[in-house]
């Protein structure tokens, strides 16, 4: 009878946060409530913490338990079926059951508290007796406290209730707290886990907050594209169509000439440390969403447009609703912000850079894609600012950056980017937009464009003082000519003769110059 009560407390419970009405955000606004009310009570519960509050303590646990809810809704969505949504709505106040831990801890201490803190490879051994043991005894040196075992227990018997009321077997529901167990364990050993990580990087392994801030980052950055997957499949799907490749990797590919430019002004290389090794993947990162945020608003300005030119972009046919497709918009825009700044402030003031020259670029009032010369000023000097990302990013300076690289990229790249207009010659044509195509005409304007190609390759030459170069350099811009002056042109080939060519000069600067 007791059993039977319960279990109809907790399905009328999960009905109530499954059904209700208020907005999503409501349930991210209490997630975050309750980490912060555990941030403060475990202050006053741990017993070898300074009872201060720091930005970096607040990061880091805070990245701890979202990458937890992340994982929880993965595994909870798999193994019952339940939608994303719908599972998020129980698993983001189901952390409430985190403020059991130090509570706990105070209680059974008679209010002393005990040391909460990671499984360590410098006190803390034998693994695997530790997994079996709910993280084994405590210790003069603190670990996993008595109000922490209480707490997972609670966890896992609850998430095994929830499989149960989910109509899931029980070998299945066994089979999944295991799993959430083992997640759990892991972050308890993160400590064993970062070592190994910077070890095989041969980095040297050191206790820090800005360790574990980078490893919770790194982990929710690979989950968070799998669990967009498992919310709308079908966004996923078009974002991931419309994300334009080639554009994507000519951005990529400007933060990595960025860094071999190093190598032609000092003689330097990335040289690895436990920062940089994560923010050469946040970086990257924080570039793709801001491109995928200036994508999405670019094209919902450019609906009309696209009608005519690119039928098959969401904004027009509406496989995304407007108000999700904006929303994506500015949770791409988020994460790339919070990437950036995770890689310092200097990568975050490039990337606002970055994003706000291309809300000139697209969007009302300026929308200066409509300004002949300008409008390709713009992307230029966007490829350009990812360059000098990548030159800081190794140098963390500006000085001595060629002034010949800078006049490539104003000049010459601003008259190349022109091709990016030739496909959309009829869209542009019909909306007024004044495009080098639409002013001088499909033929001159492939002309004009062509030849810049040309003058662009062969300027390299000034760069790199290479003879040998730059006779490959003028016939990969002959055949770049030839391909923007096809009569059935095609953006492609051209995409992809400018990023061989691009990496290969990359390359070349690594062998050659580091």
């Amino acid at each position: 009878m007791i059993v039977k009560k319960t279990k109809n407390g907790i399905s009328s419970v999960i009905a109530v946060l499954e059904e209700n009405p208020v907005p999503f955000y409501y349930y991210i606004l209490s997630f975050w409530s309750i980490i912060l009310l555990r941030i403060l009570i475990e202050i006053f519960t741990d017993t070898d913490a300074q009872k201060i509050i720091t930005p970096g303590m607040v990061i880091h646990f805070s990245l701890f338990y979202i990458f937890l809810a992340i994982a929880g809704i993965i595994i909870f969505h798999h193994t019952t079926g339940i939608p994303t949504g719908k599972v998020s709505r129980v698993i983001l106040p189901g952390f409430a059951i985190i403020l059991l831990g130090p509570l706990f801890d105070l209680m059974i201490s008679w209010g002393a508290g005990f040391n909460m803190s990671y499984l360590t490879p410098r006190l803390h051994g034998n693994l695997l007796y530790r997994f079996f043991a709910f993280g084994g005894p405590l210790g003069k040196h603190g670990g996993i406290t008595p109000g922490m075992k209480i707490e997972v227990a609670v966890i896992l018997l609850l998430s095994f209730a929830y499989f149960r009321i989910k109509k899931t077997g029980i070998i299945k529901s066994i089979v999944t707290a295991v799993i959430l167990y083992c997640i759990i364990f892991a972050c308890a050993v993160m400590p064993f886990i970062g070592k190994a990580l910077l070890n095989a990087f041969n980095l040297e392994y050191k206790y820090s907050e800005r360790l574990f801030i980078n490893i919770y980052f790194l982990l929710i950055l690979i989950s968070i594209p799998y669990l967009f997957f498992l919310f709308n499949k079908t966004f996923f799907k078009e974002i991931l169509k419309d994300i334009r490749i080639f554009r994507a990797l000519h951005y990529e590919l400007m933060f990595v000439l960025g860094i071999a430019v190093t190598a032609i002004v000092a003689s330097k290389t990335i040289i690895f440390d436990t920062d940089n090794i994560f923010h050469f993947i946040f970086i990257p990162a924080a570039i793709l969403f801001a491109g995928i945020a200036a994508l999405i608003t670019n094209n919902i300005e450019d609906k009309d447009i696209d009608r005519i030119s690119n039928p098959n972009r969401p904004s027009v046919t509406k496989t995304i609703p407007h108000k999700d497709y904006a929303l994506i918009a500015i949770v791409s825009m988020l994460l790339s912000c919070i990437y950036a700044a995770a890689a310092g402030y200097i990568m975050l003031f490039f990337v606002l850079i970055f994003s706000g020259n291309y809300f000139l670029f697209s969007m009302p009032p300026f929308r200066l894609k409509r300004v002949p010369i300008l409008s390709k000023l713009l992307i230029s000097g966007n490829s350009l600012m990812l360059v000098l990302a990548g030159y800081y990013y190794i140098l963390r300076d500006f000085r001595d950056f060629p002034f010949s690289v800078t006049l490539l990229f104003i000049i010459g790249i601003t008259a190349v980017v022109n091709f990016i207009d030739i496909k959309d010659y009829e869209g542009d044509k019909n909306a007024g937009i004044l495009t080098l195509p639409v002013i001088a005409g499909i033929k001159n304007s492939k002309m004009i464009i062509g030849t810049a190609f040309f003058l662009v390759y062969v300027s390299t030459y000034f760069v790199f003082k290479n003879t040998y170069l730059l006779a490959g350099a003028a016939g990969t811009g002959f055949v770049q000519y030839l391909l923007v002056n096809r009569a059935k042109y095609n953006e492609k080939p051209v995409f992809i003769v400018y990023l061989i060519s691009l990496f290969s000069i990359i390359i070349y600067i690594f062998i050659f110059y580091s």
